[in-house]
């Protein structure tokens, strides 16, 4: 993997962290008094998506959902990796 495909790998998860920050600037020209609410919101949801997706991926190292053959197994790690993600995204939302 030459660096330029690393930087891209590491940095997937920053487009959900681009999306976030537009909608703050929607956030704060429609709604001030809302934006210290909307970006502690946001700011734990992104955290939590981009953890969750380096947890699935540091725990199934083999098991990525672009390296499996058969169609039933690439099915089903998709869905661990959804799973994961979301179980992250919410315990993070509920205990913060």
């Amino acid at each position: 993997m030459n660096l330029i495909e690393n930087i891209q790998d590491k940095a997937r998860g920053g487009w959900w962290l681009l999306a976030a920050l537009l909608l703050i600037a929607v956030i704060a020209f429609t709604a001030k008094h809302q934006i210290g609410v909307l970006v502690w919101s946001l700011a734990k949801i992104s955290v939590a998506a981009y953890l969750g997706y380096w947890i699935d991926r540091s725990m199934f190292r083999e098991g990525r959902p672009d390296q499996q053959k058969a169609l039933g197994c690439k099915h089903a790690a998709w869905y661990r990796r959804a799973a994961i993600i979301s179980a992250c995204i919410v315990g993070l939302s509920i205990a913060v």
